[in-house]
């Protein structure tokens, strides 16, 4: 089944065509139940290309038969709002009306006399709706079928056949039947497209039908897309629900959606090669940072560091690098620039997404005031046209990058007076042309991207994002002559906007170190420019500095670094507790580790409640750790007891009001001694009550806010690496939401919104890509994404009760058990390694210990090691007919 569902969606891709342009709205969705389920089944309809309105329980009047509340902690319900009415007397400007997830007594109340004239109307005018098992009896000649009984429930004797007409070649032929339906029998004039049947054989109802009126058309499913949260197996969830749904939108509006596009097929990972004879050389891991502590020798304006590295200071302060070996290509930084933040920053309330940048240029003009050698720094004095005092000062250092040697220097800012407090520096460089490696969750372009920066070729902008929040730690660029690397040598939150140039092969990089409000004289942390020439060494080189990064700014926290687990999910919602053992049962049995505990946006203090106990309770029962969800710095609404009891915890604006995430979720001063105290005490308890890892939902985001309550705040950065050093004091593994380099990044991914990814696992080396629910968890090759020292969190709920929420979700889960016998022996033997690519699949080396993992299979393989290093179990140093999938131990003897 699943390789004729890969044809079959092969060829409907490549056939599918628009008959024309869509039209501004298609489809007019009356969706009742929670607001994200309808949203869920609207994203769906948008995926194959229709145009939605969608009109959920917010604005069903009160017959959405769900709470409208955004948060459980809202005291009262919001009022009621109508837009049923002045969309009844739109419905010509749709081409398909539907009704989904309102309880059938209330969409009889719902459907008064006048509005279904009006749908009479709109049908023979040539419109056309989408009815299911609610619909009630008074729509009359409108319905294609007689009702013969009342509502009865789903069971697993009866199965449905799918609809025939053209459309739905992605549905099986048949399936268990998994949601509620009506028994009926077809009325007069319509026509039936598919029954339902008993275990016999017997057809005991109408599924699907349509119904010519007027000239327009009305179809009939006998089910609904509704959720009832007591079961993984139920419509909702099921493989090829949103595909059924959005081909009978499809064809009942006559939209021709492309409905391959809302299948839940991972793609087709990266084809394995057949290697021969292969030689492969063993490197040990190495890399180290050194400070320079070399003399400078300075001549007039021009300084040069004991590595060789030149820096020249024009008569405008702006200083000029010249690196060794980089020929002409230069790099001029502009004069530090300071900045007002103006607000704390807004975010999008679903994702850490930032929309726009909240600074604003200060006016304050430079005027160079001299540079000297001291040492082995070189500083640079500039007062300001308002007074102020600014010190930019130089020092020199190398760089060993896995065997790769780059040039360096570091700058920061000593600002000794200023008339206000310092909020932002931006630091802006030109660069020459060049091209750029960067991975980015919560900005544009999302996921991985490389490429020239060439503002007539696409790559206009690799667009902006902040470093802790949703993007890498590190710029990456690529000239002629090398590559150059930037990072912090300490954790600040820096923007970064990288562009290139209209007119001009060249390019520009900013750095906007966000500070909080501070009192002068004050320091910022230091950039460090290396530079190493020759040609990038493919992904190894950028995988490096995923890996050189984390470690250096960690042990600068004096944070540790973890160990990975296999981790197993499963849903938590309104699951009874018996289905959730059979689920972790399940994930022990597959050889998983940890379990991932997704509570959902809930208060701070929830990992430290009964219920978080008792779960961890359960997953420890079974051997394994518990990793839980926690609210990463924010209360559940303003009702919230967290936020209510503790108000003077959290953090304001300018005006004093509270600062609250997409204006609903008050966010925690972590830098506030108080709060620390509070937070603590909380986790205290939740790793007494058993808590063993811990994921943090929006803790990148935290690192970048600001304080303006009071008289001065730092960045909370500050307070959030104090509260990974509580975490890593505990021997607690902590992750974050958002790319972060003192954590375990564990950022949402989307497969619709993130460019291919397969191919590139590279980029999460050493992360953990949280995949969203509304794609497959498995969206990635288990194997080949952990190789890559990047785990990932496998829901296991759907083996658990033998149904596949996306094609072959079982078949791939069962796979994980062979997987995990193996890696987590490599996790266990090879912890915290330094990964490469190899021609067969990648290499893990830690201190005494590596392994070799095999994507591809090798009739031959000769490896050239290290002094001291052994193939483990093997004589010599020759493996022959090494199947993929394979991992080869190596050890260090004395």
């Amino acid at each position: 089944m699943f390789k004729k569902f890969v044809k079959l969606m092969a060829v409907i891709v490549a056939t599918t065509a628009f008959c024309g342009a869509l039209s501004a709205e298609d489809v007019l969705f009356f969706g009742g139940g929670r607001m994200f389920w309808a949203g869920t089944r609207a994203k769906a309809l948008k995926w194959a290309g229709a145009n939605v309105k969608l009109i959920d329980s917010t604005m069903l009047d009160g017959f959405g038969g769900a709470s409208t509340k955004v948060r459980a902690s809202d005291p009262v319900e919001p009022p009621k709002k109508d837009g049923i009415t002045p969309e009844f007397k739109r419905l010509n400007k749709y081409k398909v009306v539907f009704f989904s997830a309102i309880p059938p007594k209330l969409l009889k109340e719902m459907l008064t006399e006048e509005r279904i004239a009006a749908l009479r109307e709109y049908v023979a005018n040539g419109g056309a709706v989408l009815l299911n098992y609610a619909a009630p009896d008074t729509l009359g000649d409108l319905l294609p079928v007689k009702f013969t009984g009342e509502i009865a429930s789903s069971h697993h004797e009866i199965t449905a056949e799918r609809p025939k007409a053209p459309g739905f070649e992605l549905v099986p032929e048949k399936w268990e039947k998994l949601y509620k339906y009506r028994p009926c029998e077809i009325a007069p004039g319509a026509e039936v497209l598919g029954n339902l049947f008993d275990k016999s054989g017997k057809v005991v109802s109408v599924g699907f039908a349509r119904m010519p009126y007027g000239k327009g058309e009305v179809w009939f499913f006998n089910g609904d897309w509704a959720n009832s949260d007591t079961s993984r197996r139920q419509f909702q969830y099921w493989a090829y629900s949103k595909v059924l749904m959005s081909g009978l939108i499809s064809a009942a509006g006559k939209l021709n959606l492309d409905v391959a596009k809302v299948s839940d097929i991972p793609p087709t990972p990266p084809e394995r090669k057949q290697h021969g004879e292969l030689t492969f050389k063993v490197d040990e891991a190495n890399s180290q940072l050194t400070v320079d502590d070399t003399a400078v020798t300075q001549e007039g304006r021009a300084f040069i560091f004991g590595n060789g590295t030149k820096i020249f200071v024009r008569k405008n302060g702006v200083v000029e690098i010249n690196y060794p070996e980089a020929g002409k290509d230069k790099i001029k930084l502009k004069v530090p620039q300071i900045r007002l933040a103006g607000a704390p920053q807004p975010i999008n309330r679903s994702e850490a997404i930032v929309d726009k940048f909240m600074d604003k240029k200060y006016s304050c003009v430079w005027t160079f005031d001299g540079a000297v050698a001291k040492g082995n720094t070189v500083e640079i004095a500039y007062t300001g046209s308002d007074g102020s005092k600014m010190r930019w000062i130089f020092t020199g250092g190398n760089l060993i990058l896995d065997g790769r040697k780059f040039y360096g220097i570091m700058d920061h800012v000593e600002m000794d007076s200023m008339p206000i407090l310092l909020e932002s520096l931006a630091f802006e460089a030109d660069f020459p042309e060049s091209s750029a490696r960067r991975m980015a969750s919560y900005s544009s372009p999302r996921g991985f991207i490389s490429g020239k920066l060439d503002i007539e070729k696409g790559l206009k902008d690799l667009g902006r994002w902040v470093m802790y929040v949703g993007g890498q730690p590190f710029t990456y660029n690529m000239f002629n002559s090398g590559v150059l690397l930037e990072f912090h040598d300490a954790p600040v939150p820096c923007e970064v906007r990288q562009q290139a140039f209209k007119d001009d092969p060249g390019s520009s990089r900013l750095l906007r170190q966000i500070l909080g409000r501070q009192t002068t004289p004050a320091k910022t942390p230091g950039t460090w420019h290396f530079f190493s020439p020759g040609e990038e060494r493919g992904n190894n080189d950028f995988m490096g500095v995923w890996q050189f990064v984390r470690q250096y700014l960690r042990a600068k926290a004096g944070l540790k670094t973890f160990p990975k687990l296999t981790t197993a999910a499963f849903y938590l919602h309104g699951i009874p507790d018996e289905k959730k053992e059979k689920a972790v049962a399940v994930a022990a049995e597959l050889g998983f580790k940890a379990i991932y505990l997704f509570f959902g946006q809930a208060r701070m203090s929830q990992p430290a409640g009964e219920k978080a106990q008792w779960h961890y309770d359960l997953v420890r029962k079974y051997g394994m750790v518990p990793h839980a969800w926690t609210a990463g710095g924010y209360a559940d609404g303003w009702y919230d007891a967290d936020f209510t009891e503790h108000k003077d915890f959290y953090i304001t604006d300018r005006k004093g009001k509270v600062h609250a995430y997409g204006k609903k979720l008050p966010v925690l001063d972590f830098n506030n001694p108080d709060a620390q105290k509070w937070y603590f005490e909380i986790m205290e308890k939740a790793i007494a009550n058993g808590l063993g890892e811990v994921y943090m939902d929006m803790m990148g985001q935290a690192s970048s806010n600001v304080n303006y309550g009071g008289d001065s705040a730092l960045a909370n950065v500050v307070g959030v690496t104090k509260v990974f050093k509580f975490w890593s004091d505990h021997n607690i593994p902590f992750a974050v939401e958002g790319i972060n380099p003192l954590a375990r990044d564990q950022a949402l991914f989307t497969s619709q919104n993130f460019v291919p990814m397969v191919g590139k696992e590279f980029a999460f080396v050493g992360g953990t890509p949280l995949i969203s629910g509304d794609r497959p968890q498995m969206y990635f090759d288990y194997f080949r994404l952990l190789m890559y020292d990047a785990t990932i969190n496998v829901h296991v709920d759907g083996l658990s009760e033998n149904f596949d929420r996306f094609p072959n979700e079982c078949e791939l889960v069962k796979r994980t058990a062979k997987v995990n016998a193996v890696m987590n022996e490599a996790f266990e033997r090879v912890p915290n390694p330094w990964v490469r690519e190899t021609p067969f699949g990648t290499i893990w080396m830690s201190e005494n210990s590596g392994a070799l993992f095999f994507y591809d299979p090798v009739e031959k393989l000769t490896l050239q090691l290290p002094e001291n290093w052994v193939i483990d179990g093997v004589e010599g140093n020759t493996l022959n007919n090494i199947a993929p999938e394979s991992v080869i131990f190596l050890k260090k003897v004395k």
